[in-house]
């Protein structure tokens, strides 16, 4: 996981402000803010609950086809596969909403409400 979220933390660096890279100062070659960015953190936690569900889910879809006839028969690979790849989207949406809500809120707590 933390690989891929490496990888797509440098693709969204090296895209031009503001369209998915957040940089410190905004010049190309200055030193980046210690922080990630909402986004890579949304990302970070969205896959790492995902890939659990994932992981999850086939395991449980595998054993089922495997030992049970009834599901190996009654269900085709359209319903099969949905059922492995549902979690995975659900733990990832979820997760990463919840991370960038927090990140909202904690962001919102330390600047305080605008006032005027």
């Amino acid at each position: 996981v933390r690989g891929g979220v490496e990888a797509l933390q440098s693709f969204a660096m090296s895209l031009p402000h503001g369209e998915g890279g957040s940089r410190a100062s905004g010049g190309p070659g200055e030193a980046q803010s210690a922080r990630p960015t909402p986004a890579t953190e949304a990302l970070e936690a969205g896959l790492t609950s995902g890939l659990k569900g994932l992981a999850a889910s086939s395991v449980s879809v595998f054993l089922a086809n495997q030992y049970w006839p009834a599901f190996r028969h009654g269900l085709n690979v359209s319903a099969k596969t949905a059922l492995v790849v549902t979690p995975f989207f659900f733990n990832f949406f979820l997760d990463a909403e919840h991370q960038l809500a927090e990140r909202r809120l904690s962001e919102y707590s330390r600047k305080g409400p605008e006032r005027g």
